[in-house]
């Protein structure tokens, strides 16, 4: 999977860089990249949460060739590294689990 560029997604969606960036601006708050770059790390949580795919593979995935650098962003939006993330996700989904378990028990 490729990383999608603003001026990539501009030029698909037949419109200008700039009118492009003024709509996002105006009507989401945040720049085309921001946006991107938030998709992109959605994405990995996702990944992240819902599959057993090892780290370089999720950041392909969203666009990364460079594990390193993904995971230093995916750090600076969430404030996990992208294993701490992981496991704290599988271990809340556990918790959830147990705890639904206990309900149908009384």
């Amino acid at each position: 999977s490729g990383k999608i560029s603003a001026a990539e997604l501009a030029e698909e969606l037949g419109l200008s860089r700039a009118y492009l960036y003024n709509i996002f601006k105006k009507y989401r708050g945040i720049s085309v990249s921001e946006y991107l770059l938030d998709y992109r790390m959605r994405c990995a949580c996702e990944l992240l949460a819902s599959t057993n795919y090892p780290i370089q593979l999720v950041a392909a995935s969203v666009g990364y060739n460079d594990q390193f650098c993904f995971s230093k962003i995916f750090h600076a939006k969430t404030g996990r590294s992208p294993s701490s993330y992981r496991k704290f996700q599988k271990d809340l989904r556990g918790k959830f689990a147990a705890k639904a378990f206990e309900e149908r028990q009384t």
